[in-house]
């Protein structure tokens, strides 16, 4: 068998449903970065953290599922769901030059996230990641997403899914 071998539908299933929660360990600048003015965090309190999508009905209920077991999960980070309806893009643009973002995202289309890493409004998963882990999603993505996810050779979001657009004859 050529290189590593390819993950099953299974495991992509679950790294799909654990995506959001890799985008909320690491996507948005934490708030002493950002310029916010919030309180320090008491020793061994639970940092809150929003997590925003586009996502309504069905999708929400699903994102909200897997924020509850990544909450029941640890200790550490209490997230929160938080629908952004309308133009998500503009709104978190918006917050990030207000020094008020939320501290995750999951935004569609790359060029979004090529535009906060280059401002500085993400921090890289290189920078906040477990070594061990980013070295298994290298190991089993493929080199086109692990690509996509990276500014300046850093890995700065997870990119859920991809689509491809073609002239059928």
């Amino acid at each position: 068998m050529l290189g590593p071998p390819r993950p099953t539908r299974r495991q992509l299933l679950v790294v799909a449903a654990m995506a959001p929660t890799t985008t909320l360990l690491g996507c948005l600048a934490p708030n002493s970065q950002r310029g916010g003015s919030e309180a320090p965090i008491k020793e061994g309190a639970q940092v809150p953290a929003q997590v925003w999508t586009g996502w309504t009905e069905k999708a929400a209920k699903k994102v909200d599922r897997v924020i509850s077991v990544f909450n029941d999960s640890q200790d550490k980070v209490n997230a929160r769901h938080v629908v952004v309806p309308g133009d998500m893009s503009q709104k978190l643009l918006a917050a990030i030059n207000a020094g008020k973002p939320p501290e995750a995202a999951i935004v569609f289309g790359a060029g979004l996230a090529y535009q906060l890493a280059a401002r500085g409004a993400l921090l890289a998963f290189d920078d906040v990641g477990d070594p061990n882990e980013l070295e298994a999603l290298h190991t089993w993505m493929t080199p086109a997403m692990l690509d996509m996810a990276q500014y300046d050779g850093q890995d700065f979001y997870l990119p859920i899914w991809s689509q491809c657009w073609g002239d059928i004859r």
